[in-house]
């Protein structure tokens, strides 16, 4: 399944935060795996807002992805997230 949770066009809307376990539900039990592209995750705030933009550790990174990522609900090694 690929998917765009964050920003999908045209409309630039968000993923429901309870949407990511369901969708991993169904994935798993239909034993699809998730190609989850988060194209515009760099292009969003900085994880740090008291850094100024170009501080290169105001970038979350894979670790201030927080809960809106599969990554966080995939306890089957299904997920597999790029940022193009």
């Amino acid at each position: 399944l690929y998917i765009v949770p964050v920003g999908q066009n045209p409309s630039g809307t968000k993923l429901a935060l309870e949407r990511y376990s369901e969708i991993y539900a169904v994935c798993k039990e239909e034993s699809l795996a998730i190609l989850e592209d988060d194209a515009y995750f760099y292009q969003q705030h900085n994880a740090h807002d008291d850094r100024p933009d170009g501080d290169e550790a105001a970038i979350a990174g894979v670790s201030g992805l927080g809960p809106q990522s599969f990554l966080t609900v995939d306890t089957d090694g299904i997920v597999l997230r790029m940022d193009s």
